[in-house]
């Protein structure tokens, strides 16, 4: 899916492509994927991508454990169908220091440590981001419920996950090469 799109935030905040990517290093130390960025991992980053247009491209896997049925269950269901960032803001522009309320103009973070990203709702800050589904691969375990999902366009032009009937157990954006 996509993580993050360099283009103004609910919270009127521009985080540059430049630190995104010069973040992306140290994130992929320990690349944990997270729920609502709550403290639950529940996946891994395999790779992580900003392209010529600054967006933030991620593949990885939600795991294929009990402990993360809730996590199926709610991505299915599209309540779980963006990401979000969480980091630190090292240098930006003085509208930074001011409430998200407060500012006339955008904060604009030009340089940043990214902590964690989060599978998330339509609460994300950057509405343009979203989660798809990608990869089916095959339980062998039969007491296991399958389910499988496919990305759909919405009228907002944004991705939605519908259920088609079988487990999928990695998640993706964009093409793979």
């Amino acid at each position: 899916g996509i993580a993050h799109v360099p283009a103004i935030d609910r919270e009127n905040e521009l985080i540059l492509a430049e630190a995104i990517r010069a973040a992306l290093p140290q994130y992929m130390e320990l690349p944990i994927l997270h729920v609502q960025h709550t403290e639950r991992p529940v996946g891994t980053v395999t790779k992580a991508v900003v392209d010529g247009d600054g967006r933030l491209h991620l593949y990885g896997k939600i795991k294929e454990t009990p402990d993360t049925d809730d996590v199926w269950e709610d991505i299915k269901g599209g309540r779980l169908n963006k990401f979000s960032i969480f980091g630190k803001r090292l240098a930006g522009s003085p509208e930074c220091s001011l409430s998200p309320g407060q500012r006339i103009n955008p904060c604009i973070t030009k340089s940043l440590q990214l902590f964690s990203i989060s599978v998330v709702g339509d609460n994300a800050m950057n509405p343009a981001t979203f989660l798809e589904v990608t990869h089916v691969v095959a339980v062998p375990h039969a007491a296991q419920r399958i389910y499988c999902l496919e990305p759909h366009a919405d009228s907002r032009g944004f991705l939605e996950v519908r259920a088609r009937g079988s487990r999928c157990l990695g998640i993706a954006g964009g093409s793979h090469g």
